[in-house]
C-alpha cells in the first residue's frame, strides 16, 4: 500500500526569492494553501524579504484595477497584503500611489514581466483563470486598505499622498484615501480639515468613509460631536449608521446627542413582524445587521440624561398596540436601570402599566424594577410577589432524589420563557442582597417598613396554612418589614414551640428562618440564640450519626440571628468537646471574618491556638487572614507553608503522582483560586512580616514544569499576581525582567500561548520597555489577541505616540456585542 507523500511547508530560513517564486507558482497552480503558506514564510521574514518589495509591488499591479471577475479565491488578497505590511513602513507610499493607478474602471491591464528568475507571465498576456481564481469579487481597493490596516501607525510616510488624492475627482479614490488614513489614527491629525470638509462631500460613500476616518484621527472626541449631529440626519442610511457607530464608541462624550437618538428611535419600526417575520420573537445576531441595532447600541453607551429622556423612552414602551420585539425591549429597559434615580418613576410607571398585559413584557418590565437601583422598597414587595406567580408558571419544580438516583430526571433544553423568569428571579435576589447592605447587621430593629396591614396578615396566612417553601418565603420576607410585622410573632413563636428535632428533621430552614425573623421583629437576639441552642442544636448534638451540613446551617442561622452577638456563642463551641461542630463553628467564624475585618482580628488569634484547627479544612482563611490586614501577621507561617506545599505539589514527581490520582492539579481552577487568596492575604499583611513569603514566591516563580511539556506557566495571570505580590513587598524584579522580558517576548507571531505572553509583559510595566517593536509589530499584524496587546503596550510605555495612536484607532474598530 502506497503512502502519500507529506507536503513540505516553507520555511522562514529559506531566501526570500525563492519563497516568492513559490508563492507565484501556487496561485498560478490554483494551490492556495501552498501560497498561503509561502506568504506567511515571506511575512515571518519581516525586513528581510525588503529584496521583494519591487517584485511583489509589480505583481500587485497586475490584478484588475476593479474586481476580479471570475471569483475564485480572496485569499491573494489577503496574502498580498500581509506580504506588503510585513515590511512595514517602506511599503506605505508605493501602496498608495497604487490607489490612483486604478481610476480607469474595469480596465484589463496588461501583466508586466516580473522577473524572479525566470518570466513567470508574459509581458502582454491578460489576466485569466490561470491567474486569478477568488470565490468573492475583492477589488484592488479593498487589497491596499487592507495592507494599511496590517501597517496602521507605521503607514505614517503616505499621510501626505492620501491627503493629496482626497481631491480626486473620483469618488472611488476620494473614499479609499479616507478609508487608508482612517488605520493611522491621531498620527495623521495633518488631514483633519480636509477630512471634516468631505463629511459633506456630495458622494454617500465619502461621507461615510471621512467620517469613520476622522473619529479615528481626532484625538478629541467632543470635536467630532457636531459632525456626527448632522449625520445623524443623513439622508444615507449608511451614513446614519457610521455616526451611530461612533456614538457607540464615544460614549458619554456623545451624550448631548441623546436626543437626537432617541427621536430616531421613535421613528423606527420596533415591529417584530416587520423585523424578522411574525412568529419570531427574539432576533439574536440579525439585530446587529439593522439600524436599529446601532440605534440602540448608541443610545446605551450615551446614556439617559434626564427623567424626561426616561419618561420618553416608557412611552415608546407603553403606547397602544405597540409590538416590541422583546431583545429590543429588554435593551430599552437595560437603558432605564442603568440611568439611575431618575429613572425610577419611569419604571414604575412601566411596571404598572404592564400588570395586564402578556407575561413576557411583565417580566422585562420587573427584571428592570430588579436591576435598579434603589427601589423602593414597598414598591419593590410587590414585585416580588407577581414574580412568584410566573416562578410557578414557568419554572419547573426540582427532580427528586429518587428521579436523580433512578435517572428519571431527562436532560431538557429551558424554554425562551423560563429563561426569561429566571433571570428575573436572579435580578430579584441581587436587588434583595443590595438591600440587605443598607440595614443593621446586629440584630438591631430594622428601619420602619412601608409594608400595610393586609400585606402583613397575608404573609402569616402564607405561613401558617403553606408547605415548606411557602414558609420560608414568609418568614423572609415577615424578617425584611421588621418591627412592622409585630402581629406575627405569636404564630411564630407558636411554630417554634411546637417543633420537635428528630433524625432529618422536617422545616429545619424554617425554623431557622423564624428564629432570624424573631430577632428583626421583637429584638432581643441573644433570647433567640439561646433558644436555638437549646431547640436545635443541644438535640442535634446527641444523635448518634451527625448530619454536617444541618450543623453548618445552624452556625449560618446563628450568625444571621445575632450577627455580632453570635461571636462569643461560635468561640464557645468552637473551642468545646465536639470536633465536628467545633469545626463548623470555627468554619462559619472564618467565613463571617472573610467580610468583617473586627471578626477576623477577634477570631484569629483564638484559631490559630485551637486544637482542631487544620488550613487545609478551611479553604476560606487566606481571606479571613486578608480581613484582618495586619493584624494577620501571626497567620504567616501557616500561609508560607500552604504556599510550599502548592509548590510541591507542582514541582515534585512524587507529589504530582500522589495528588493527580486524588484529581489534584496545579493549574486546576480551584488551586489557582487558593493561590490568588494566600497572594492577597501576604498583600494585606505588608510590611516585614510579609517578606517571610518573597524566597518561596521567587521559587514558584522561577520553576519550569516538571515534565517539560507546556502548561499554563508562561505569562498566565497567575504569575502576573505572584509578580504585583512580589512588587508590593518591595523586591525588585529588574533581574527577573532581564531573563524573562526576552524569552516571553521572542518569536510573538509563532509562539504558544500569546495572549498569556502578553499579559505578563504588561506585568513588568516600563521594565518590559525592550518588548516594545514586538508588541507593536504584533498588534499591527494580528486580530488574535489585540485587546491584551494593547493593555500591555498601554502598561509598558503608556506616553509613546505610537502606542496612543494604536488605542485610539482599536478602540472604534471593536465589533460590537
Amino acid at each position: 500500500m502506497s503512502v502519500a507523500p507529506v507536503e513540505k511547508r516553507h520555511s522562514p530560513n529559506e531566501k526570500p526569492d525563492k519563497l516568492f517564486r513559490a508563492f507565484v507558482a501556487a496561485y498560478q497552480a490554483k494551490e492556495q494553501w501552498k501560497a498561503s503558506d509561502a506568504a506567511h514564510a515571506l511575512v515571518l521574514q519581516r525586513e528581510r524579504a525588503l529584496p521583494v518589495l519591487p517584485k511583489v509591488l509589480q505583481f500587485v499591479k497586475a490584478v484588475p484595477t476593479d474586481t476580479v471577475a471570475d471569483g475564485q479565491s480572496s485569499m491573494y488578497w489577503n496574502d498580498a497584503a500581509k506580504i506588503l505590511a510585513s515590511l512595514g513602513p517602506v511599503s506605505a507610499v508605493p501602496l498608495a500611489d497604487m490607489i490612483s493607478a486604478g481610476e480607469a474602471k474595469n480596465a484589463s491591464v496588461p501583466i508586466g514581466v516580473i522577473r524572479t528568475g525566470t518570466n513567470v507571465i508574459g509581458a502582454n498576456a491578460q489576466v485569466t483563470e490561470d491567474l486569478i481564481f477568488t470565490s468573492v469579487p475583492v477589488s484592488r481597493f479593498d487589497a491596499i486598505a487592507d495592507a494599511f490596516r496590517q501597517l496602521s501607525v507605521e503607514a505614517m510616510p503616505a499621510v501626505p499622498k492620501l491627503i493629496k488624492l482626497m481631491d480626486s475627482p473620483s469618488w472611488e479614490i476620494r473614499a479609499e484615501a479616507c478609508r487608508c488614513i482612517a488605520p493611522i489614527g491621531p498620527r495623521a491629525s495633518a488631514a483633519t480639515l480636509r477630512l471634516q470638509a468631505l463629511c459633506g462631500d456630495v458622494d454617500a460613500h465619502c461621507r461615510q468613509e471621512a467620517l469613520a476616518a476622522l473619529a479615528r484621527v481626532e484625538i478629541d472626541p467632543p470635536r467630532v460631536v457636531p459632525l456626527l449631529a448632522s449625520a445623524l440626519s443623513d439622508s444615507s442610511e449608511d451614513v446614519r449608521r457610521e455616526a451611530l457607530k461612533i456614538i457607540a464608541a464615544i460614549g458619554l462624550p456623545a451624550a448631548s446627542l441623546s436626543d437626537q437618538i432617541l427621536a430616531r428611535l421613535a421613528r423606527t419600526d420596533l415591529d417584530p413582524a416587520k423585523l424578522q417575520g411574525a412568529e419570531e420573537k427574539f432576533l439574536g445576531p440579525q439585530l446587529k445587521e439593522t439600524e436599529l441595532g446601532e440605534i440602540l447600541r448608541a443610545l446605551g453607551s450615551s446614556g439617559l440624561r434626564d427623567a424626561q429622556q426616561c419618561d420618553l423612552l416608557v412611552d415608546l414602551l407603553t403606547r397602544p398596540d405597540a409590538r416590541i420585539n422583546a431583545q429590543v425591549r429588554r435593551a430599552m429597559g437595560k437603558f432605564l436601570s442603568d440611568a439611575g434615580s431618575s429613572a425610577h418613576p419611569a419604571i414604575e410607571r412601566w411596571v404598572r402599566a404592564t400588570v395586564d398585559t402578556d407575561d413576557e413584557t411583565q417580566i422585562v418590565a420587573m427584571t428592570t424594577a430588579a436591576h435598579a437601583r434603589p427601589m423602593e422598597e414597598g414598591f419593590m414587595r410587590k414585585v416580588f410577589e407577581r414574580a412568584s406567580v410566573f416562578q410557578k408558571k414557568y419554572i419547573p419544580a426540582q427532580p427528586s432524589a429518587r428521579e436523580w438516583l433512578t435517572g428519571g430526571a431527562a436532560p431538557r433544553q429551558r424554554s425562551p420563557m423560563e429563561e426569561a423568569a429566571r433571570e428575573l428571579l436572579y435580578a430579584l435576589d441581587r436587588w434583595e442582597v443590595e438591600w440587605s447592605k443598607t440595614r443593621p447587621t446586629n440584630g438591631s430593629p430594622l428601619p420602619e417598613s412601608t409594608a400595610s396591614t393586609a400585606e402583613v396578615e397575608h404573609l402569616i396566612a402564607q405561613f401558617t396554612a403553606g408547605n415548606e417553601d411557602e414558609r420560608i418565603e414568609a418568614v423572609r420576607f415577615l424578617g425584611q418589614i421588621g418591627p412592622q410585622a409585630g402581629a406575627a410573632v405569636p404564630a411564630l413563636q407558636s411554630f417554634v414551640e411546637s417543633w420537635q428535632f428528630s433524625i432529618s428533621p422536617p422545616d429545619l430552614n424554617a425554623i431557622e428562618g423564624c428564629y432570624v425573623a424573631l430577632a428583626r421583629i421583637a429584638g432581643d437576639p441573644e433570647r433567640w440564640i439561646q433558644d436555638a441552642e437549646k431547640r436545635i442544636l443541644v438535640p442535634m448534638l446527641a444523635l448518634p450519626k451527625r448530619d454536617v451540613w444541618a450543623m453548618g446551617s445552624f452556625t449560618v442561622a446563628i450568625r444571621d440571628i445575632g450577627g455580632s452577638r453570635a461571636f462569643p456563642h461560635l468561640i464557645r463551641w468552637m473551642n468545646g468537646d465536639d470536633a465536628a461542630f467545633a469545626r463548623e463553628a470555627m468554619e462559619s467564624v472564618i467565613v463571617h471574618g472573610a467580610s468583617d475585618s473586627d471578626w477576623a482580628v477577634q477570631g484569629l488569634p483564638i484559631i490559630l491556638k485551637n486544637r482542631n484547627f487544620d488550613v487545609d479544612h478551611h479553604h476560606r482563611f487566606a481571606q479571613f487572614v486578608t480581613a484582618a490586614g495586619p493584624a494577620g501577621a501571626p497567620a504567616m507561617n501557616v500561609l508560607v507553608g500552604c504556599v510550599e506545599k502548592y509548590r510541591r505539589r507542582s514541582t515534585d514527581p512524587v507529589e504530582q503522582e500522589k495528588w493527580g490520582k486524588s484529581g489534584w492539579s496545579r493549574y486546576s481552577g480551584a488551586s489557582e483560586n487558593q493561590l490568588r487568596e494566600l497572594l492577597a492575604a501576604f498583600r494585606a499583611i505588608g510590611g516585614t512580616e510579609a517578606q517571610k513569603a518573597v524566597p518561596v514566591l521567587l521559587k514558584l516563580y522561577e520553576e519550569e514544569p516538571v515534565d517539560g511539556e507546556w502548561a499554563p506557566l508562561y505569562g498566565t495571570p497567575l504569575r502576573c499576581e505572584i509578580l504585583e505580590t512580589l512588587r508590593l513587598l518591595g523586591v525588585d524584579i529588574y533581574r527577573q525582567a532581564a531573563k524573562w522580558v526576552p524569552k516571553l517576548s521572542g518569536s510573538l507571531e509563532t509562539a504558544y500561548p500569546v495572549r498569556e505572553r502578553l499579559i505578563e509583559l504588561g506585568a513588568y510595566g516600563k521594565l518590559a520597555t525592550p518588548a516594545l517593536p514586538a508588541i507593536i509589530r504584533y498588534t499591527r499584524l494580528n486580530s488574535d489577541n489585540r485587546q491584551e496587546a494593547l493593555d500591555a503596550l498601554a502598561k509598558i510605555a503608556p506616553d509613546d505616540a505610537r502606542v496612543k495612536a494604536l488605542r485610539h484607532v482599536a478602540h472604534f474598530d471593536r465589533k460590537p456585542e
